[in-house]
């Protein structure tokens, strides 16, 4: 059996991962070829481009690189075609993956999407085209199956596959050096971090004029991650890991983080967390037109009202990241709600391990 598999960026690299470890029990003969990172390498998967090729971010940053991305849907379609894998498999990523799972499934190969597109947030009627490409469609979030009533598909919720990823985490007290331990998250993207760093590191700057024993940590997802924050200018307080993101999150007493799966995994590992984001003019323009969601966080949007504060655009500045994170360093009534709150999103988000049900279903497909 061959399966091809693509994911364009970090996290959707960690999810396919797991997936992928779940299908080769079911089919250990299995070959794996595609588009994603380091975790679905140490999988065994062929990859053809690389997650740090394909992540980015705006309408303006994929603008510039529009070139480089048709080639490389072209030259997927075109690999689909010669291949004909048994099963196609995408992972997150909607903007290319949708259109890639459009084209296999008029090759004639079934087509799986694991981790539903945003529809909840904007572009509500892509799910009539998602409908069409897609065989099977694996949800990640409870409140989404109910999005795709109106197209008659029948998607299944197998639960967030960050709960299992994280069940397991502990606390790495060989990253600190003193305290409050404060996690510094500015992203994984090049204009994210571009964007987030110097705000960041004026942040850090201030609070360590507070607390000159603080610790603050910056864990890089990668080493291409971390080659990016290292051309900033780091002071010697804060260290630069590569990593070991979670194992962050977990010993932290409290951290700033770039809006994204992070903050999630934050909510699951009981970090109280400050939200911040920046992103150009033309993309603020362009969401501010469609996005109509109150909040920008996903346990927000979980939760349905802000557990985590939001500081986006122009708030995201050093003296307001400064103001909303000192209560969260203590135990005051703002960190004991945070952490109220963070309780009833795992318990929304619920037990299973999302990425066994996940194969399961594909299995289902397969053998009917």
């Amino acid at each position: 059996m061959k399966i091809m598999v693509t994911a364009g960026e970090i996290s959707g690299d960690i999810h396919a991962a797991d997936l992928i470890r779940a299908l080769k029990r079911i089919y250990p003969e299995a070959e794996f070829v595609g588009t994603g990172g380091d975790a679905m390498r140490a999988e065994g998967v062929r990859l053809l481009y690389h997650t740090e090729e394909l992540a980015t971010m705006g309408i303006w940053e994929v603008l510039v690189k529009l070139s480089f991305f048709r080639r490389v849907l072209a030259d997927l379609k075109r690999r689909l075609a010669d291949e004909k894998p048994d099963l196609f498999l995408s992972v997150d990523y909607p903007g290319m993956n949708i259109r890639l799972a459009a084209s296999a499934k008029r090759l004639g190969i079934p087509t799986v999407h694991y981790i539903s597109p945003k529809v909840w947030v904007w572009k509500r009627n892509r799910i009539f085209t998602i409908a069409k490409a897609v065989d099977l469609l694996l949800c990640i979030f409870p409140f989404e199956p109910a999005c795709y009533a109106p197209a008659g598909m029948h998607p299944v919720f197998v639960g967030n596959p960050l709960v299992s990823q994280l069940r397991q985490v502990r606390a790495d007290e060989s990253l600190w050096r003193g305290t409050p331990r404060i996690a510094l998250l500015p992203g994984s993207r090049r204009l994210e971090i571009s964007n987030l760093m110097p705000v960041l590191l004026q942040a850090a700057a201030l609070l360590r004029e507070r607390f000159p024993n603080a610790s603050f940590v910056i864990p890089a997802p990668s080493a291409g991650v971390r080659k990016l924050i290292g051309a900033f200018a780091v002071p010697d307080y804060i260290r630069v890991v590569e990593g070991c993101a979670r194992e962050t999150m977990k010993g932290a007493d409290a951290g700033v983080i770039a809006s994204g799966t992070a903050t999630l995994e934050a909510t699951l590992l009981g970090c109280p967390t400050v939200l911040i984001y920046k992103m150009s003019l033309g993309t603020e323009i362009f969401a501010r037109l469609v996005i109509r969601n109150r909040v920008a966080g996903l346990t927000n949007l979980i939760a349905g009202r802000e557990v985590i504060p939001e500081l986006l655009q122009r708030d995201c500045n050093p003296a307001n990241i400064v103001r909303r994170l000192l209560p969260l360093l203590d135990d005051s009534a703002e960190r004991r709600e945070m952490l109220d709150g963070y309780e009833m999103v795992r318990k929304e988000l619920g037990e299973s391990d999302a990425a066994v049900r996940a194969a399961g279903e594909i299995q289902r497909l397969l053998e009917r």
